[in-house]
């Protein structure tokens, strides 16, 4: 039953990773599988490397698993239904405050413990409203030898320089998996590498469909596999960090995570790509929904994803009560 709690939380993590503002780190907080796991994640470096790996693999398939269709489908409602998608992961993360609440209430509130919460919360809205304010000024498209619309553009190539920063963006961005409430794809979003790297699932249509060339192929594939070096390297210095915290400072960084959850809910509604789906409101662009069916609607979902992930913190709250008494 442990294996595939942890292939199903691997999944929603990975969904969450793909969405701007949300941590996957946060929902392995809420479903319960982030300390459990740590120690794992640690043990990657050492001596017990396959025990850790073996311990971790429902966890990392259901990862894969996850962010792959999230990617692809977040790509659809990208263009007409995003702030519906926003809605309903907002939701996700508002139900789950109160697993993080557990933890900080096993200790009386100490001004520190407010001051890192007030300071992860700014940095968190803050990585929205940078998105906003600069996200418009990092189009890296033509870079990634890509238009508008994602599709490749004959006769061109993606720039030396892109593969060699793709590795330090992977470090940065790897802290979605392993830094509760702070989102990689948020941070990817400020450095104006979330719409390139989404759009590149629209190269594999082309490709898949034999409209593609090798060239193409080639260049997604190297880009991916600098992005992936980048995590890796990234994931195993987060990790001893976190590992360093949560032995020494547990209440302390559960009062960050807090601090880094609710500023990530206000940057799920302001950043610079939902600010750009605001502004096609106010200009009458055609989306899927009217704005204000698609704003009903968007409250619906919010509660849906507040109840379903409530749920899903009760659950776990009676599998450690049962696992106590046992």
């Amino acid at each position: 039953m442990k294996k595939l709690k942890d292939l199903l939380s691997g999944i929603l993590m990975g969904i969450g990773c793909a969405i701007p503002g949300v941590s996957g780190g946060t929902i392995a907080i809420m479903l319960g599988v982030y300390d459990r796991h740590l120690d794992d994640m640690n043990n990657l470096r050492s001596k017990k490397f396959f025990t850790a790996l073996l311990a971790l693999l429902p966890l990392l398939v259901g990862v894969i698993v996850g962010v792959i269709p999230a990617v692809i489908l977040f790509n659809l409602t990208f263009k007409g239904f995003l702030f519906g998608t926003v809605s309903l992961f907002a939701g996700f993360v508002i139900g789950g405050i109160p697993s993080i609440l557990d933890v900080t209430k096993q200790e009386k509130i100490k001004k520190t413990y407010i001051i890192i919460l007030i300071i992860a919360f700014v940095v968190a809205l803050g990585l929205g409203i940078l998105s906003a304010l600069v996200g418009d000024k990092l189009n890296l498209l033509s870079h990634f030898n890509m238009n508008e619309d994602g599709g490749w553009i004959d006769g061109g190539h993606v720039d030396w320089w892109i593969y060699i920063l793709m590795i330090p963006i992977g470090v940065i961005a790897s802290a979605a998996l392993i830094v509760p409430g702070i989102s990689g794809s948020m941070i990817l979003l400020v450095t104006g590498f979330y719409s390139p790297l989404l759009k590149t699932v629209d190269w594999w249509k082309l490709i898949f469909k034999g409209q593609g060339n090798g060239e193409m192929a080639g260049s997604l594939i190297g880009v991916y596999l600098c992005f992936l070096l980048g995590i890796l390297i990234g994931f195993f210095t987060i990790v001893k960090l976190m590992k360093f915290l949560f032995d020494k400072y547990k209440i302390a960084a559960y009062y960050g995570i807090l601090g880094f959850v609710f500023g990530s809910i206000g940057s799920l509604y302001f950043n610079n790509d939902i600010f750009t789906y605001y502004k096609g409101w106010a200009n009458g662009t055609s989306y899927m929904l009217s704005m204000p069916l698609e704003i009903v609607l968007g409250a619906v979902l919010l509660a849906v994803g507040i109840i379903l992930s409530y749920l899903l913190v009760r659950y776990q709250r009676k599998s450690e009560k049962k696992e106590l008494a046992n």
